[in-house]
């Protein structure tokens, strides 16, 4: 909220004539305008951006990285084949492979790609 200014501190700060008509007018306008300001400016305490808010990752750490459209379907299977493989380990009896995912190559080839996990 801004503080109000004295008519005397107006005129000086703007290079008025102290008294005059026209600065008393423009001193006014200004108080009204401030007044009115000041009601809109005022800190509100909602809305915004704040630390820590968001969605949360069921991740450690995420990192953006580009991939060829073409692409997009096989690692979202490589990431969801990871997940339900995490609690895979060296008590496991086995393996565990995904279903087949199809795609084309960047030189169109048709592809099947698996994924498999071994406990070690």
């Amino acid at each position: 909220m801004s503080e109000p200014v004295s008519y005397d501190d107006f005129c000086k700060r703007y290079d008025l004539n102290f008294g005059g008509e026209g600065s008393k007018k423009l001193y006014i306008d200004y108080s009204k305008n401030l007044d009115m300001f000041s009601e809109v400016v005022e800190k509100k305490s909602w809305g915004g951006s704040r630390a820590g808010s968001g969605r949360k990752t069921k991740y450690e750490k995420t990192k953006v990285l580009r991939v060829p459209e073409k692409y997009e379907e096989v690692i979202r299977e490589l990431i969801k084949h990871l997940d339900d493989t995490a609690m895979i380990d060296f008590n496991w009896y086995g393996s565990t492979e995904s279903k087949p995912v199809y795609i084309r190559s960047l030189e169109d080839k048709k592809q099947e790609i698996t994924f498999k996990t071994v406990p070690k």
